[in-house]
């Protein structure tokens, strides 16, 4: 049990000489098989939000990334890229014998989840996806004047507490500091986060005391991704756009969202003409609204009877 969610099978498997991924599955073993993408990079997957998914109808299949959650070694930044994450989930679907699938994605993951469809069209049935993230000058939106437009004084607050203006910097400054500088420019940057990320909805900030190993992990491997300008997967998923052509795509995304506009899913719809947008008023990057009409997208979806495995 995993918050009080029945596991059907769970363990680590190892993925390279250097790192062991966590998995988990629920729901029905002769069900659907759905496999799920976190978000991040560097996040986890927070196991209660799987109890919305029907559970008769889905085989539920989860993971945690290289570096992140239960996996091993935690934030681990060495051979740890979106490629290193599909290869992986690849590994995991062959593991547990599963041929075909549905995909979850959030942020961050529905863009990995995007990206495995790409390599294995074969092998996705349909993509569910919430807050397609598309990474474009990431520095810019949370460093920058976009960001400080967004709100000048939580920015300058920012800005201060952290004492630079790039991810570079802010990942050498987290490497060389102390714990406590740690934890106060982690929770600086994680209560930034929080109001780029949100739209009409209220902002909910963290306590010093909630920064721990693991979010501190976290924010290392975010960093490192950004740093690396996310290894150029916003090229890769444009421009292999027709590889997925034929797969049905549900995208629920905010209308308010700061770091993927919503105008960019909407462009995505003129190549993938199947693409269904579901948006939400209001909603920004992230939001119990935007998870629970994911939720409702994937249950109430009409499935083919026939399924490998």
């Amino acid at each position: 049990m995993i918050d009080n969610i029945p596991i059907l099978q769970q363990g680590f498997l190892q993925v390279s000489d250097k790192h062991k991924i966590y998995y988990a599955t629920m729901g029905n073993p002769d069900g659907i098989p759905l496999l799920c993408f976190h978000g991040g990079p560097g996040a986890t997957f927070k196991v209660k939000y799987i109890a919305f998914i029907n559970k008769d109808k889905y085989h539920t299949i989860l993971f945690h990334q290289r570096g992140c959650g239960n996996s091993i070694p935690l934030g681990e930044t060495h051979d740890n890229t979106p490629d290193t994450a599909i290869a992986d989930a690849k590994k995991l679907l062959d593991f547990l014998n599963v041929k075909e699938c549905y995909l979850m994605g959030f942020s961050y993951g529905s863009t990995l989840a995007m990206l495995f469809a790409m390599h294995n069209p074969t092998m996705v049935k349909s993509l569910f996806l919430s807050s397609l993230f598309i990474p474009y000058n990431f520095d810019e939106q949370c460093f920058g004047d976009s960001a400080k437009n967004k709100n000048s004084e939580s920015y300058n607050k920012f800005i201060s507490a952290i004492g630079c203006k790039n991810s570079s910097d802010l990942l050498h400054t987290i490497d060389n500091a102390g714990r406590e500088q740690q934890e106060n420019i982690i929770h600086a940057w994680i209560n930034w986060e929080i109001e780029l990320f949100t739209g009409r909805d209220s902002v909910t900030y963290t306590f010093p005391e909630k920064i721990d190993d693991a979010l501190i992990s976290s924010k290392h491997i975010l960093l490192h991704y950004a740093a690396n300008n996310y290894f150029g997967i916003r090229e890769r998923i444009l421009n292999n756009l027709d590889s997925i052509k034929n797969i049905p795509i549900t995208i629920i995304h905010g209308d308010c969202d700061y770091f993927t506009p919503i105008s960019i899913i909407y462009e995505l719809q003129k190549s993938l003409h199947q693409i269904k947008i579901v948006p939400v008023v209001g909603g920004g990057h992230v939001g119990s609204r935007i998870s629970q009409i994911l939720y409702d997208e994937i249950n109430s979806y009409i499935t083919e009877k026939q399924f490998s495995k």
